[in-house]
């Protein structure tokens, strides 16, 4: 995906050719490790809410429901409706009202996101990116202050994170670093985007780079002993 920063960004050619024989050895050992583990960690996070609010979020089906038969013509309605029915497992009965949403007001932005999001969660990596990218390109239009809404950052944090994510898992870590460093410049405290793109340095073999930004995520978060382990096992591979 172009962008402002994406020549530095990326991870070109050149800079692959440079790997040592020991960090291709990391490469083959990490990269599959670090699909599953980013995989894995999707779905713990979208659906660990779910089991302590089912009974909520089934009442609010039936609420926005009601409101959506009787406003057909209202985006937020038939938004809350399908956010709803995904939070309780229910991703192909949320898309129709989703759409529905979309249709009745396309620069509305939380019906994409949560399109993008209900495909994550169905393992629908290759639909979730042009929803994901549809958020980021409304967003750019309501950044220029254009019909009077507000862009909402934290969903443009939300898509470039996914996307690293979602990149990462097809192997196309030079994507995933791009979107890595995009969520991180709306939002440097992002400890897990920070440390995804660690370990995305590290399986690629950039371990100079994989320190300096597992020793990021220290700073934000002296506890994290996930980044305290890199930083160590490292800095022997190193020296």
């Amino acid at each position: 995906m172009p962008g402002k920063d994406s020549d530095q960004c990326s991870v070109n050619s050149g800079q692959l050719l440079l790997i040592t024989d020991h960090s291709s050895l990391l490469t083959l050992f990490y990269m599959p490790l670090l699909r599953l583990i980013i995989f894995a960690a999707l779905l713990i996070i979208l659906s660990i809410v779910t089991i302590k609010r089912n009974h909520i979020w089934q009442n609010d089906i039936a609420f926005w429901s009601d409101v959506a038969i009787k406003s057909p013509g209202l985006a937020r309605p038939h938004n809350n409706m399908g956010n709803a029915l995904i939070s309780v497992e229910r991703c192909d009965d949320a898309i129709p009202p989703l759409l529905l949403s979309i249709k009745a007001d396309p620069l509305y932005i939380e019906p994409h996101s949560n399109i993008a999001m209900c495909y994550v969660k169905k393992g629908r990596f290759d639909d979730a990116i042009p929803k994901f990218e549809e958020v980021l390109r409304i967003n750019a239009v309501l950044k220029k202050g254009h019909y009077g809404v507000q862009a909402v950052l934290k969903l443009d944090l939300q898509a470039h994170s996914n996307l690293g994510n979602i990149y990462n898992i097809k192997g196309m870590t030079d994507k995933a670093i791009f979107h890595y460093k995009e969520a991180l410049n709306i939002n440097p405290k992002d400890t897990s985007t920070r440390f995804n793109l660690a370990m995305t340095y590290e399986a690629i073999g950039m371990l100079k780079e994989a320190i300096a930004e597992f020793e990021g995520v220290l700073k934000t978060d002296h506890a994290d002993e996930g980044a305290r382990r890199g930083v160590e096992r490292l800095a022997r591979l190193l020296h």
